[in-house]
């Protein structure tokens, strides 16, 4: 399928049942190629579509125009989140993935982007997570075909003015002395905390209410320590008996259909999220964010006080995906290779719980500066039998960590880039 501004020409393969969508005449070309399934009912939701855009002249490096680009969706509304950053085909290019609430929805946009005679040439596939694994794969296919002939035509504004160093973004120290110019990626991780809206509720609290037996009257909370914070909650009353709120509440703990846990550890601090997800709402509880404490000295009988608070919140269940990300702190990261990619487990364990322990002897530059940045170990289970476990290594991201076959007390440290972290996130929340 193809779109012919003057004398540019785009050429993309679409999905299949995918139509180009027509667009109000635009004679700067902002708009060059617009797609997306040709039959659509309002009640599926948001539509997925692709489209393929040109922004204004530039002097600036692919490096600024990203940097502008994802400027450009935090500053659009609360609660968007710059996923992933990576590279598109080479450094000649960057793919970004950003996730926001519309409703109920959550919704994924992943645009890709490059200079293209002299303007940055930008595809973004947008669709909700509920299909993200079915149909982004589809539009990455997709932008593949990408080919563009021609001419660039010119913008009747003027060009941005030529970046001065100090437009440009901070590049990655540690990959600058690796002959590598990219951005350093590391405050965004930071600048997008996880932020609950929900009850605080302590961990006793919440395991008397999600045990309540039965009476006469239906389910009763008889732990007197635990009635009180819950009749604050507003889930019980002066007797223990469950509120109309937490008749609901319980219920959805009582009967879900999925149940996903992660358990986490920094720097002695034990973490937990628990999600039970019953139609289409998911009720979490969890603690604070494991990378509270990552990198601070290691905890004794503090860490269990840490552990004990958590908060309660009701969510749209497609939202529970980005969730689980920001909990986890899943951000922009150039992923890596290090060596040796497989440790005894006890070695890793004790660099979580304490970052003065040394690395492995024989451990590469790569794995020594993983080594150095703040840590939090982190498993991920379901009542479905899913199982995912893994380290965050400050900006350096994530790394899967997976158990050889028929290898006892070792572990293989293997890269886990945050798309592919999120896509993990999704199935377990949402399949």
């Amino acid at each position: 399928m193809t779109s012919a501004p003057a004398d540019l020409t785009v050429h993309l393969e679409p999905p299949p049942g995918w139509v180009q969508i027509p667009q109000e005449p635009d004679a700067e070309g902002a708009v060059l190629l617009a797609l997306a399934p040709a039959d659509w009912r309002e009640d599926w939701g948001v539509r997925p579509n692709i489209v393929v855009g040109l922004g204004a002249p530039t002097t600036g490096t692919i490096r600024a125009v990203a940097t502008r680009t994802a400027a450009t969706f935090l500053a659009l509304e609360a609660g968007h989140r710059i996923v992933s950053w990576d590279l598109w085909h080479d450094e000649g290019g960057r793919r970004l993935l950003v996730t926001y609430p519309a409703g109920t929805a959550l919704v994924a946009a992943m645009t890709w982007v490059r200079l293209e005679g002299g303007r940055p040439l930008s595809v973004t596939a947008t669709v909700d997570a509920d299909r993200y694994l079915r149909v982004m794969p589809l539009m990455m296919q997709a932008v593949d075909t990408l080919r563009v002939e021609g001419t660039v035509p010119e913008h009747s504004a003027p060009p941005v003015p030529a970046a001065e160093p100090a437009d440009e973004p901070r590049t990655d120290d540690f990959w600058s002395g690796r002959g590598e110019t990219l951005e350093d990626l590391g405050r965004l991780q930071q600048a997008q905390p996880w932020a609950p809206d929900g009850l605080p509720l302590s961990r006793a609290a919440f395991a008397a209410f999600a045990e309540a037996g039965r009476g006469l009257r239906g389910p009763r909370v008889k732990d007197r320590s635990a009635v009180e914070e819950l009749q604050q909650a507003g889930l019980v009353d002066a007797s223990g008996r469950l509120t109309e709120d937490g008749r609901t509440t319980h219920a959805a703990l009582a009967g879900a259909d999925r149940r996903i846990r992660v358990e986490s550890a920094a720097a002695g601090v034990p973490g937990t999220f628990e999600a039970a997800r019953l139609g289409d709402t998911a009720l979490v509880w969890a603690t604070d964010p494991p990378s509270r404490w990552a990198g601070g000295p290691a905890r004794g009988r503090d860490a269990l006080e840490s552990a004990t608070t958590g908060t309660l919140q009701w969510i749209p269940l497609m939202h529970l995906p980005e969730e689980l990300a920001a909990w986890l702190q899943v951000g922009p990261a150039w992923p890596m290779a290090t060596s040796p990619p497989r440790l005894p487990r006890d070695l890793v364990t004790e660099r979580a719980e304490d970052d003065r322990v040394p690395p492995p002897p024989d451990a590469d530059d790569h794995l020594r500066s993983a080594w150095a940045e703040p840590w939090f170990t982190w498993v991920l289970t379901t009542d479905t039998g899913h199982a995912v476990a893994g380290v965050h290594a400050g900006r350096h991201g994530h790394f899967r960590l997976a158990e050889p076959e028929e290898q006892d007390g070792v572990v293989d440290l293997q890269a886990f880039p945050s798309e592919p972290l999120f896509t993990t996130l999704v199935g377990a929340s949402l399949l």
